[in-house]
């Protein structure tokens, strides 16, 4: 394999890694948040308000992880252009 091939793969390795460990993080945090509301709610809370809760947390995580998903991807590939002198 050229350097360059070499680079890319790397490069793409370690976006699907990232990509891997992040969204393992976001379920952690999912099931956290998760845990705490069905026990907030076993101790009386409002359903209705912990599901708004839920819910609203839901979508926080999955914009945030989201971003990060898309930047480290964003990252990977302007690594990827920047080598484009680099002979195949």
């Amino acid at each position: 394999m050229q350097l360059r091939d070499t680079f890319t793969a790397f490069v793409d390795l370690s976006s699907r890694s990232f990509d891997n460990a992040s969204t393992t993080m976001e379920r952690v945090h999912q099931t956290s948040a998760e845990m705490s509301l069905n026990l907030l709610t076993d101790l009386g809370f409002p359903a209705d308000v912990a599901d708004s809760y839920r819910e609203s947390h839901r979508r926080m995580l999955a914009s945030s992880y989201g971003r990060v998903r898309l930047a480290t991807r964003d990252f990977g590939e302007t690594l990827v252009r920047a080598t484009d002198h680099i002979p195949h």
